[in-house]
């Protein structure tokens, strides 16, 4: 966190209930805290990443509606408020393979982006006027490191502009 110095982690356990959690630590790293589950109970959660937006912590991540391993599959994003997380279902999407979601923070808007099917990218943006987000589009994609390395980045210009 750029403005607090701590360190915070998200990471997935991949147990019989797959769910995403959550710790934080001061700068120097001398002392983590206890794990908090950041999932809902009873969702198979997966794939978390995560950015701290206008001073609040936020982590997105994939669930697997029928169980671990099915679809459809959402996209929720979650923002840490006094001390407990409050999810939000941004998408969801039929795509059968690894969804990877990831948040993105730029210039004051907020982004998430995921694999919505093979070799294609689906995206929205929040829109601080509407109070909501934008209609989901999408953006086609060859191999992974046209995704990385290109479309990612057109996204990105697109949910900044």
């Amino acid at each position: 966190d750029a403005v607090t110095g701590e360190v915070h982690l998200v990471y997935w356990v991949d147990d019989v209930e797959p769910r995403v959690e959550y710790r934080v630590a001061p700068a120097d790293l001398s002392a983590w805290s206890a794990a908090q589950v950041v999932s809902g109970a009873g969702e198979a959660a997966c794939r978390p990443q995560a950015v701290v937006h206008a001073g609040v912590l936020r982590v997105v991540y994939e669930v697997h509606v029928p169980g671990a391993g099915g679809t459809p599959r959402q996209i929720v994003l979650s923002r840490l408020e006094s001390g407990g997380f409050v999810e939000e279902i941004v998408a969801q999407t039929g795509h059968d393979g690894v969804v990877r979601p990831e948040v993105h923070s730029h210039a004051g808007r907020i982004w998430v982006d995921w694999i919505d099917g093979d070799g294609l990218i689906g995206w929205t943006r929040f829109d601080p006027v509407g109070q909501d987000w934008t209609p989901i589009l999408t953006e086609p994609f060859s191999g992974i490191e046209e995704l990385e390395f290109h479309v990612r980045g057109a996204v990105r210009a697109k949910a900044i502009e």
